[in-house]
């Protein structure tokens, strides 16, 4: 749908619902940032299980958001590198579906001294250990929408898991 068509439909909506251009974008968020920050193999191992027959209730999840400011530009969760891993630390909050999607993209800072040119993405699937559901987030106004925090407790992802443009800012 063009981005025009897509917000168009979000404002019509949203004189009946506050909640529902919420939903609306948070149903495709984690596709579109996929396409955005994935290669070919990533965009195809991650979106082709949506396209499935019974995929109609997965869920995807951006947790971008932090609910404490960092002292510095970034993020407060981290990811650093261990052997042919990726171990993520921290909290995200109001991911739409977060906590309880099937599969999380997640954005942490990897290089501290880069700030926001620092940031890398990783995909994390539901059941993965560290990977824990925070509480639901309520924003006013938007009940019809789940608000998640997302926790990561030293949660660990292969390198694969990393996307390959996830330190691109300005692309995220």
């Amino acid at each position: 749908l063009h981005s025009r068509g897509y917000r168009w439909i979000g404002e019509e909506l949203g004189w009946a619902d506050a909640a529902a251009p919420f939903a609306l974008g948070g149903a495709g968020a984690f596709g579109a940032m996929l396409l955005e920050l994935g290669d070919a193999e990533q965009t195809k191992r991650w979106l082709s299980p949506f396209g499935a027959t019974g995929a109609h209730a997965m869920r995807g999840a951006v947790a971008w958001s932090e609910s404490r400011p960092n002292e510095r530009a970034g993020f407060r969760t981290t990811a650093k590198k261990q052997g042919t891993d990726w171990i993520l630390e921290g909290r995200k909050a109001y991911a739409i579906g977060g906590g309880v999607a099937d599969v999380h993209l997640v954005f942490a800072q990897i290089e501290p001294e880069r700030g926001w040119d620092g940031i890398g993405a990783f995909v994390v699937e539901r059941g993965k250990a560290g990977l824990k559901a925070g509480a639901r987030q309520r924003p006013v106004g938007l009940d019809a929408v789940y608000f998640g925090e997302v926790i990561l407790d030293a949660c660990s992802v292969p390198d694969r898991a990393r996307l390959a443009g996830g330190g691109d800012f300005l692309a995220a």
